[in-house]
């Protein structure tokens, strides 16, 4: 037998609103996480809480610039050429090799000095 047309319509209604109750709840639900995640990621609250919102930090932060570092590279060979990227990355493998005495643990003796005399800080930095 053939329902009458209101009794599918109001069917169709509850149908509708089952749904409608469903996203609702699903939504809800995703906005409660997003904001446990935004309350875990961007606010201290204990030490615990703030370690592991750095290594999260920095863990995204080192995964994120080996992959562009990657992308660029790839992107670089494809643009030069063997000839060319050869000459590319021996550059960059020299410069590389040159920063390590470059630096010479000026940047640890920068941090201890400042660490233990802030009001030299104008000394060290000339902004």
């Amino acid at each position: 037998m053939a329902l009458p047309y209101m009794e599918v319509s109001k069917l169709r209604r509850k149908t509708l609103k089952i749904k409608i109750i469903n996203l609702k709840d699903k939504n809800n639900k995703s906005i409660k996480m997003i904001n446990r995640l935004k309350n875990l990621l961007f606010q201290n609250r204990s030490l615990r809480q703030t370690i592991v919102k750095n290594v999260f930090w920095l863990s995204v932060g080192q995964v994120g610039s080996r992959l562009i570092r990657a992308a660029i590279i790839i992107y670089a060979a494809r643009i030069l050429g063997a000839a060319e990227y050869g000459i590319f990355s021996y550059v960059l493998s020299l410069a590389g090799f040159f920063t390590i005495f470059a630096d010479l643990g000026v940047s640890p003796l920068m941090t201890r000095e400042i660490a233990s005399h802030p009001e030299k800080r104008s000394v060290y930095f000339a902004n």
